[in-house]
């Protein structure tokens, strides 16, 4: 039951770079020791939140898990549920019927009563179905392209829809119309468009072997019982004609493994909803000589996984080119939905993705060619529990720094069958 759709131009071969893989033949294993110093970077007052939102996290993953799934393995919300954010490292749990038997249930559902506020809103999740489905209708129409994409915002109980900057007539259905001039809780927004962040970087980074496309490899894990890589899955589409197959994967020139599964709909025919793939990855079965690590950069270990956060996050991203950068997750809910081009003319339609607004020491762009599949992670102590991979960017306006990230969870990669190396 997806809550969010964006639209843009924005494909990347982004991500974590280091330590992850090598080759048991020979002495290629990356380790880069300055994460002391990249923390250092980071301001105390994004440590102290993410200190502080240490219970909360636990007990929204709690929520989450006690959610029912449908054949998707997405979320099935209860009818009074309207969300739930982070605001000053509590949990708050948005519901349209807030009585004293309401709330136990759902402190029940986070095993845990500390650090946990409820507040009445007038939608539930559920409500926006209508609209998700209008907007997903209006983006596989005629000027479809024109639709950036939509979203929930859950603080503030609201339905975004996001045109593309140069439209001057919204191409929405006549419902939609209806819906906007009801006075329902719709807004209209315009942006820039997405831009793919697809980019050749040398060094540690993998390799499609067929098309020479690069892209740095995500978090190792396994995959039907072999040890394998996460990454993005734009650019890992089959080849071939006649005969096809997944693309060969190569790592310091030489072959590594094969994509096994890979998910990044190209197609506006794939599905009647218009947009068809949950979430933006590939999973590369290893060869038996390659030996994986669960350390991602500067040699931190993930121990564990947080497959859903809420609005108002905190996290942490590296990517191999724009480095260590810090944010918080800014719309939420089931994901995001979105269209964006990589470059070589080919369109994506992803769904269930989060967006963060994100930012960086040095006033520079926080997100940027080179850093899609790096890691989006959260720190919960001393441990590091990765939460996706990043996806996308939203293309930074003249003279502005690029801030706004588009990741995926990993739950679409682990609901497949992947398994994050977490020792």
């Amino acid at each position: 039951m997806l809550k969010k759709i964006v639209a843009s131009f924005l494909v990347v071969f982004m991500g974590l770079s280091t330590t992850i893989l090598s080759s048991a033949a020979s002495d290629n294993v990356i380790i880069n020791d300055n994460i002391s110093a990249l923390e250092q970077e980071i301001p105390m007052e994004v440590q102290t939140a993410m200190e502080n939102q240490t219970t909360a996290l636990e007990s929204y993953q709690n929520l989450f898990d006690s959610f029912q799934k449908n054949d998707l393995g997405l979320p099935i919300y209860p009818d009074e549920y309207g969300g739930a954010c982070i605001e000053d490292g509590n949990l708050v749990i948005l519901l349209t019927n807030v009585n004293d038997t309401i709330k136990q249930e759902y402190i029940e559902k986070c095993k845990n009563e500390e650090k946990i506020v409820f507040r009445l809103v007038t939608y539930s999740l559920n409500d926006f179905d209508e609209y998700v489905l209008d907007v997903k209708e209006a983006m596989r129409g005629e000027n479809g392209e024109d639709i950036i994409g939509c979203s929930i915002d859950e603080s503030n109980n609201q339905f975004e829809i996001s045109l593309d900057q140069s439209v001057s007539v919204p191409v929405l259905s006549s419902r939609s119309q209806v819906l906007i001039s009801s006075g329902a809780p719709i807004k209209i927004a315009y942006q820039a468009p997405v831009q793919a962040c697809t980019t050749i970087w040398g060094g540690d980074r993998l390799e499609n072997e067929d098309t020479a496309i690069p892209m740095t490899a995500g978090i190792c894990g396994t995959y039907q019982g072999q040890k394998a890589v996460l990454t993005c899955g734009h650019g890992n589409e089959q080849v071939g004609f006649l005969f096809t197959r997944y693309p060969y994967i190569k790592y310091s020139g030489s072959r590594i493994g094969q994509v096994s599964f890979q998910r990044a709909n190209t197609s506006r025919l794939y599905g009647q909803q218009g947009v068809g793939s949950l979430g933006d990855f590939a999973i590369v079965t290893l060869n038996s000589n390659i030996t994986t690590s669960n350390k991602i950069y500067g040699n931190l270990e993930i121990t564990g996984t947080y497959s859903s956060v809420p609005q108002g996050t905190t996290i942490y991203k590296y990517g191999t080119t724009t480095g260590m950068s810090y944010g918080t997750v800014s719309r939420s809910g089931t994901g995001v939905i979105i269209q964006y081009g990589d470059g070589f003319g080919n369109v994506y339609y992803v769904e269930g993705l989060y967006t963060s607004s994100m930012r960086n020491s040095s006033g520079t762009d926080a997100i940027a060619p080179g850093d899609s599949g790096g890691p989006v992670y959260v720190k919960s102590g001393s441990k590091y529990l990765l939460h996706g991979i990043v996806t996308a960017r939203k293309e930074p306006a003249e003279n502005e720094v690029a801030s706004l990230m588009y990741s995926s969870p990993i739950y679409f990669a682990q609901d497949v069958g992947f398994t994050v190396k977490t020792s």
